[in-house]
């Protein structure tokens, strides 16, 4: 039996691996629609890389068919790439699929994920990943302007989150190098407590056309570091005057 979809609305139920089409109503059903359902039904991730295809109308017909060969069969008017994997020693399972206008797909490659993954995802991902895939992660984030992304930073370069001394030593020099506007008062703090002696050095030269970085370069004296110890020393030294050139002949 041949379902029109353009004629019914569809309703996509997982179960047993198996999809079915259900008819309810005389809405058009378009892709966008269909792979909404397929998504949030079968918790696969579908982005649709082309946004104007959503509103194609669909015609399959699905009956009897897994998951993996629905798709394939509704899909196959245009470019998309299957994305199996598993986190387990079982088989690999469709993880994610992408979707395009047919014919200009050619040329592209896969991108890591954290090129196009939002960062709630990119959050969650930090916390099983190995430093330097977190460190990539990062360096993502930075070039985020929303709050979260930024949050995320800030959390690790505080060592909140981040446990890789090394690591948040690179990132800040990122950080710094990128002109990132950092919360008020967390290179002092860092310049001052921090428990890595680069990251405290590093804070400190990036304090020194702040307002505050007398006091900082002040309590930084009694840093346990020498090296630490005496860049703050030097910029607590007075800047000498300019010598007298004496009148003008």
């Amino acid at each position: 039996m041949r379902h029109h979809l353009s004629h019914i609305a569809m309703m996509l139920v997982v179960a047993g691996g198996m999809m079915q089409a259900q008819e309810g109503g005389r809405e058009p059903a378009t892709l966008g629609a269909v792979l909404a359902a397929i998504g949030e039904r079968s918790g696969i991730a579908i982005v649709v890389a082309t946004p104007d295809i959503e509103q194609d109308p669909v015609s399959v017909d699905i009956k009897g068919m897994s998951l993996d060969r629905a798709l394939r069969e509704l899909l196959k008017p245009y470019d998309a790439f299957f994305l199996y994997g598993s986190t387990t020693t079982a088989p690999a399972e469709l993880r994610g699929v992408w979707i395009y206008r047919q014919g200009t797909a050619t040329l592209l490659q896969p991108v890591p994920p954290e090129t196009w993954a939002s960062s709630r995802e990119l959050k969650d991902a930090l916390a099983q990943a190995e430093p330097g895939a977190r460190e990539r992660i990062y360096e993502t984030l930075l070039t985020r302007p929303d709050p979260d992304s930024q949050a995320i930073v800030m959390q690790a370069l505080r060592g909140t989150t981040e446990p890789d001394a090394e690591l948040r030593e690179r990132l800040l020099s990122s950080a710094i190098s990128s002109g990132v506007a950092f919360p008020p008062g967390l290179l002092s703090e860092m310049a001052i407590a921090d428990r890595s002696e680069a990251i405290r050095l590093m804070a400190l030269d990036a304090l020194v056309l702040d307002p505050d970085v007398t006091q900082v370069a002040q309590s930084a004296l009694g840093d346990p570091s020498d090296v630490v110890r005496e860049r703050a020393a030097q910029i607590l030294e007075p800047i000498p005057a300019d010598p007298d050139p004496g009148p003008n002949p």
